[in-house]
């Protein structure tokens, strides 16, 4: 019988040596525990992979890494997209730096609602799919009324007015 490890949000990054020091950490962490994996098991990277604020180029070597070793211990690795391993800009347009991990032998990138069946077991992966509902973010909150009783007394709260006695 195989077992299933799931592991989610690494946030693999390079914004300043600290957090390239702390991914290499995980990395190590991750293949001294697993070294001596049998190719009978599975992982499921449950998303955010890389940080949002870091460049997919940045940090490549270290995701590289990561799935390399585990297409060479594991019978199938499963990578949902997270929200941060999208990078998004400001003119819409977006980016992610997983879509290599595809070539990697018995590794799979998520990207669309799927239901996997790994040896009778049903699991159903929900990655992180852009909405439309972002494309016109700048409508979004609508303006916003008050409830009766209450009123806005700065744009950080709201506050109850003190009603007179009857």
């Amino acid at each position: 019988m195989s077992d299933i490890y799931e592991f989610g949000d690494a946030h693999f990054s390079s914004m300043n040596p600290w957090n390239r020091a702390v991914s290499f950490k995980i990395l190590d962490w991750f293949k001294e525990t697993f070294k001596n994996e049998k190719k009978e098991n599975y992982a499921i990277f449950l998303g955010d992979v890389i940080d949002k604020a870091a460049s997919p180029g940045d940090i490549i070597d270290i995701v590289f890494k990561l799935f390399e070793f585990c297409s060479a211990h594991f019978k199938k690795t499963y990578v949902l997209m997270g929200n941060h391993d999208i990078k998004s800009y400001r003119d819409f347009t977006f980016q992610t730096g997983l879509k290599f991990i595809n070539n990697f032998k018995d590794v799979e990138l998520i990207d669309v609602v799927q239901l996997l069946n790994i040896e009778n077991k049903k699991i159903l992966c929900m990655p992180f799919m852009k909405s439309d509902i972002l494309d016109n973010i700048n409508e979004y909150p609508p303006k916003r009324q008050c409830a009766p009783g209450w009123c806005r007394s700065s744009p950080h709260r709201e506050v109850r007015t003190k009603r007179k006695p009857r």
